[in-house]
């Protein structure tokens, strides 16, 4: 914006402040606070509205009430940059047909179409809806080519059993920076998302599409093609078409229900040469692809093996890569200059695959490796080889984590089967060499009985701040548990769900943490999600069933308070005012206890108060003294309210 048509801010002290100081102030804001700021004045909301509407990310189909007050006031409009339509966001959770959605996306691409001879400044454009514009909508990917002089990135999807019209005009764009093109998965009204189709339709790209990717856009720096999510689409791209192009400045390369190999092996074991040619493609961009993601074997038909990707080698991987995803590679070169090859690989995910018990020694391997893992997702499952069984589950995934003290990120997975499956509250013995932990993430089958329960959710995160080397960094900690075991990630069924943020203190006078907790059971999510099939729509769950704990010490012991007795003095917690009460280890399930009452510590137990209807975080500043009363302290300070 020209700072000469705006208003110059003056002081009491008539110190100029230019427009610009405060639009870099904002830019290093949260979205919320850049609009509470705009809230101050008229000045501040008029220079401020390049930041408030430079990206826009419209969720739900109430996006077409954003869409109206832009074509009425097309000013605001001309600020933006990034726009992300996502009218079906909710869809699953709704209980809304696909016809009705479909009229409803109609509605919001004619009030969008409007739109576009507004936004002159626009330089991304998604659309993520259940279905593609289509034939009458088409229209609009011309509209932003001729209205749109600086879009560079484009983003569409497919619907599940929608074909890809070779006429369309979002293949015409040129000097795209990034590009995707993604396959939904199917209506939640048809055929359950458990029933992956076994027979898949190879399809080929448009050659418009080929043409306008690979000779009309140089400079792409992002290539997405499908997602590892839509693994029950029923088609798959032959990306062979595009192995031949060379882009110097790639830096992202996704690949979903992709396949580039038209044979398998030869009988002497050589590589394909489609393999070779994804090989060779990967090798020329080594210098500057930092994210690749490449998907596991469609299915296990040999017709799917024919078509599925080269296995990988570290030493094939780019030197710049930072972030990878996909299986796991089966082999390192001996000749590979570790330090050189690896050292800048932040980012590892292998969840396309489990991984059996024989595969934690080439993983360590792996890992050694990659000096500079920050984050690691890995989707493992004990159930055929483990001769330890559950004794051996934890110690082998703390021998495999033990070579990477720097990960600041972990997410597990395990779909082994509840009979053989570890204990939740065990796996912070894994955790034991992970000094810098901040989010820790558990995926597992639930295992539990009517008369034992050794995943009880909070006592599992109880063990973790305590016993951990990371409690002075942990910062989340979240446990989904599943009622059987699963084939594909994307196909979960969850029976319960647990978010913990562990706040640390910000007074010297205390060092305990305070947990704040989020729990979902099957009943609650069976309320708001139907059938809850797809776990990535889990982000969604409303938060009503929780329990909300604050962690005091009391005589070397912890004890969690619940709002009922924020009023009592921590010296009268000594006192057995109530019979029940039960130490940590303890076998004593906490899903008894969704009352209000209050458990006081008997006989060097730890008291536990359970509040099931509030969330709320006491304030931290308090100190650590038997004899002080939480009501004494401030009022608890913004960031610790919802």
């Amino acid at each position: 914006m020209n700072s000469s048509s705006l208003p110059l801010l003056r002081s009491s002290c008539n110190i100029v402040l230019p427009p610009e100081m405060f639009q870099e102030i904002s830019s290093h804001l949260a979205p919320s606070d850049v609009l509470s700021l705009s809230l101050i004045s008229r000045y501040f909301h008029h220079f401020l509205q390049p930041v408030l509407y430079h990206s826009l990310d419209l969720k739900s189909f109430h996006c077409r009430h954003v869409l109206r007050f832009l074509l009425r006031r097309s000013y605001p409009a001309r600020y933006i940059r990034k726009l992300v339509l996502r009218p079906s966001y909710h869809y699953l959770v709704s209980g809304m047909t696909s016809e009705r959605a479909k009229k409803k996306e109609a509605e919001v691409l004619r009030i969008f179409h409007g739109l576009v001879p507004c936004l002159r400044s626009l330089h991304t454009f998604v659309w993520d809806g259940l279905f593609s514009p289509g034939p009458m909508h088409d229209g609009i990917w011309s509209e932003l080519k001729r209205s749109c002089p600086k879009l560079r990135n484009v983003g569409s999807v497919l619907g599940w059993r929608e074909a890809i019209n070779p006429d369309t005009k979002l293949f015409s764009f040129q000097h795209l920076k990034s590009f995707s093109l993604i396959p939904k998965y199917r209506e939640i009204d048809a055929v359950s998302m458990t029933d992956c189709p076994s027979a898949h339709d190879f399809a080929e790209l448009p050659k418009d599409l080929c043409e306008m990717i690979a000779k009309n856009s140089l400079d792409l720096e992002r290539l997405t093609i499908g997602c590892p999510t839509t693994s029950c689409n029923e088609r798959v791209f032959d990306l062979r078409p595009l192995m031949h192009a060379y882009w110097p400045k790639l830096e992202s390369l996704t690949l979903g229900q992709t396949y580039v190999s038209a044979a398998g092996p030869s009988e002497d074991e050589s590589p394909s040469p489609s393999a070779t040619l994804f090989s060779s493609f990967i090798g020329r961009h080594r210098q500057s692809l930092k994210r690749l993601s490449i998907p596991r074997h469609i299915d296990s038909s040999q017709a799917a093996r024919e078509h599925s990707y080269p296995s990988m080698t570290l030493d094939s991987m780019t030197s710049s890569l930072e972030k990878y995803a996909g299986p796991l590679p089966l082999s390192i070169n001996p000749k590979l200059d570790i330090k050189a090859n690896s050292s800048g690989l932040q980012d590892l995910s292998l969840c396309l695959k489990p991984l059996a018990f024989s595969d934690m020694a080439p993983l360590r391997e792996l890992l050694k490796c990659c000096t500079s893992l920050m984050s690691l997702a890995v989707w493992v499952d004990f159930t055929q080889d483990v001769p330890d069984m559950q004794v051996g589950h934890t110690g082998a995934l703390g021998t495999m984590l033990e070579v990477s003290p720097g990960l600041t990120h972990l997410d597990i997975r395990c779909s082994t089967q509840r009979a053989q499956t570890f204990r939740a509250i065990d796996i912070h013995q894994a955790l034991l060499t992970l000094p810098s932990i901040q989010v820790f993430k558990l995926t597992k089958v639930s295992h539990k009985n009517r008369f034992y329960d050794a995943d009880d959710m909070l006592k599992t995160v109880l063990r973790i701040v305590r016993f951990t080397s990371s409690a002075s960094t942990l910062q989340k900690i979240s446990l989904w548990y599943a009622w059987k075991p699963w084939n594909s990630y994307d196909t979960i069924g969850m029976i319960k769900v647990g978010t913990y943020d562990v706040v640390h203190p910000m007074s010297p006078l205390s060092h305990i943490p305070f947990i704040k907790a989020e729990e979902c059971n099957q009943e609650h999510l069976e309320a708001h999600l139907g059938e809850c099939r797809a776990a990535n729509i889990l982000a969604e769950v409303p938060s009503a069933t929780y329990r909300t704990l604050r962690e005091v010490e009391h005589g070397g012991e912890m004890y969690f308070l619940h709002d009922s007795i924020a009023s009592m003095p921590l010296s009268r917690l000594s006192t057995p005012a109530v019979s029940t009460a039960f130490p940590l280890d303890s076998d004593t399930s906490l899903d008894d206890t969704h009352t209000n009452d209050c458990y006081v510590p008997q006989n060097g137990c730890r008291a536990v108060c359970v509040c099931p209807h509030r969330r709320y975080v006491y304030d931290s500043t308090c100190p650590s003294t038997p004899s002080f009363s939480p009501w004494d302290a401030p009022s608890p300070p913004l960031w610790a309210m919802d």
